[in-house]
């Protein structure tokens, strides 16, 4: 079903499952994503040439799907290309901030940080799913595969974070992709985030 309301969340499969090995060609096709929202995250499965030990190496993002390479590439995504374990929601941020040079955020705190600035009411607490986007320059910017570690550079994070209870369901935590800004030549540096430091005037 689509997410009908801004940051609800549409998800196919169980995490749990996909872990499992439940990871057959039923899924979401890249080209169906938009029906259910604008941003997201999922999984190829084992078979696709990106995967690389269940990491997420599909972003969904303005719209647009990227397959996310093990060599820190993000590549547009065939429409026909199947998602077995995904993520998407209409993002429409409810609230946002911006980095100053005291602050230290990385992605280790950004957890506890985005949960703590939503206990206002209007964007839950922290039993709830939260999607979340860190816009501007990074410090430093570590991406999974060997050799993908990354200093000043600009960018977005898009992520989804999960609460405790949701473990099996979404799996734990704040799961976030890096999507560089567009090189000479159309390309772009891409991948699941391991670690991150956010540089100054960076927006969350």
């Amino acid at each position: 079903m689509a997410a009908r309301f801004p940051n609800d969340i549409y998800q196919h499969s169980l995490f749990s499952a996909f872990k499992a090995g439940l990871t057959s060609s039923t899924g979401a096709p890249c080209g169906h994503l938009n029906g259910y929202g604008t941003h997201g995250l999922g999984i190829f499965p084992p078979s696709h040439p990106s995967s690389s030990n269940s990491s997420y190496n599909m972003l969904l993002h303005d719209s647009t799907a990227y397959v996310l390479s093990s060599s820190g590439r993000a590549m547009p995504a065939p429409r026909d290309a199947v998602v077995p374990f995904v993520m998407v929601t209409r993002f429409e941020p409810t609230f946002r901030y911006t980095v100053i040079s005291s602050q230290k955020l990385q992605k280790t705190s950004l957890y506890d940080e985005v949960f703590n600035r939503r206990a206002d009411g209007r964007t839950g607490g922290n039993n709830s799913y939260m999607p979340f986007q860190v816009t501007g320059g990074f410090n430093t910017m570590q991406l999974v595969g060997e050799g993908n570690a990354l200093k000043q550079v600009e960018g977005t994070v898009f992520g989804i974070a999960v609460p405790r209870w949701g473990k099996d369901i979404s799996g734990e935590g704040s799961h976030c992709c890096f999507l560089g800004e567009e090189e000479e030549g159309g390309k772009r540096m891409g991948g699941e985030v391991v670690g991150f430091e956010v540089g100054e005037g960076a927006t969350i």
